[in-house]
């Protein structure tokens, strides 16, 4: 078995341009807008968290036959030399942009003291933010939640129950029509980099290859392989069963869902360019040949051969952490501006 590691100090020192962000395409959906006037521009805010991809894993491998060894490939790359301080910093940056804009334009908010005291939230837990923890349900990614701001979560027997149907619809009726706002951004910085048509071909080789890409930007979140079963017969979490983008709901209740809705999330991820360089990763791994054993008598093995590739991609931190910001800012501007022009005061 080889294991390549490669874990050296790879931040570049600080650089004097600003990077530049790519092309912003949004999906917008929309309803019953003039229905969020009921709310008296009071919006209640239950969660804003920022994902941060700090590791990516893909695997592969192959079953052993008479002509060729087993073989498997796992290839791990991961961004150091992020802080929790940083990752908070810029993290409050992004929420109190958010905040500001909707000050601005004449919103005021209901703080968790006040959402509190709601029948729904007696049995929940208050989490309070300023704080760095697992994404759940989305290996490699940190989830950040901002400084002086706090949200419930329900629980049950101390675990985070998952939302079969979102509580908006109440939230917003038990606040006498308040807009509940929702708002989970994620930055990743690498993905599966392998085409189609190399994927279609791989199906018949008797080898094991992965292929990571660099790429950072805002949007739907990288799927990493951690190789369970599940996720082998393609039964592990789905970039669609996560919260994502941006959600304005209110109007009141209508059955399980609400009378007016704002939904902003990405048509193409928002590119942060100029900050590490776009590469490819490649690792392979194919097991011993048995053709020169097919034909003849006896009973003989043939070896496997595992890599495991652990790699730390070299990038420029302050360009890195301004680029966030700048990117989160661009989503949470064009997001909101369509929500302003048309939901009206």
């Amino acid at each position: 078995m080889r294991t390549l590691l490669f874990l050296v100090a790879l931040v570049a020192a600080p650089t004097l341009f600003a990077q530049r962000l790519g092309e912003l395409k949004l999906a917008t959906q929309s309803y019953g807008l003039n229905k969020f006037k009921k709310a008296d521009q009071r919006i209640y805010i239950g969660n804003f968290t920022v994902h941060y991809q700090t590791h990516f894993s893909l695997r592969d491998s192959k079953a052993g036959s008479t002509k060729r060894g087993s073989s498997q490939v796992v290839s791990n790359v991961a961004i150091g030399g992020l802080t929790e301080k940083e990752l908070l910093q810029t993290t409050n940056d992004i929420f109190l942009h958010f905040r500001r804009t909707l000050t601005d334009a004449g919103y005021t908010f209901i703080d968790a003291e006040e959402a509190g005291k709601i029948d729904l939230f007696q049995d929940w837990e208050r989490v309070e933010g300023g704080r760095l923890f697992q994404a759940k349900n989305l290996y490699g990614y940190t989830s950040v939640v901002p400084e002086g701001f706090a949200y419930y979560v329900r629980r049950d027997n101390g675990k985070v129950k998952r939302k079969i149907v979102s509580p908006d619809s109440k939230i917003t009726k038990q606040l006498d029509d308040a807009i509940v706002a929702n708002v989970h951004v994620y930055v990743s910085f690498a993905e599966d980099g392998e085409t189609g048509w190399s994927r279609s071909l791989k199906r018949a080789a008797d080898f094991s290859k992965v292929v990571i890409k660099t790429n950072l930007r805002i949007g739907d979140p990288s799927m990493s392989a951690q190789g369970g079963l599940g996720e082998q017969m393609g039964l592990g979490p789905r970039v669609a069963d996560l919260p994502r983008g941006l959600s304005l709901a209110g109007g009141g209740a209508v059955g399980l869902g609400t009378q007016a809705a704002h939904v902003v999330t990405f048509k193409k991820p928002l590119q942060i360019e100029e900050v590490m360089a776009e590469e490819k990763i490649k690792e392979f791994a194919q097991g011993e040949s048995g053709a020169g054993y097919y034909f003849s008598s006896g009973v003989y093995f043939l070896s496997s051969e595992e890599v495991t590739a652990t790699r730390s991609i070299a990038y420029d931190k302050a360009a890195y952490l301004r680029g966030v910001t700048e990117a989160g800012k661009a989503f949470i501007n064009a997001g909101l501006a369509a929500f302003l022009a048309k939901a009206g005061k």
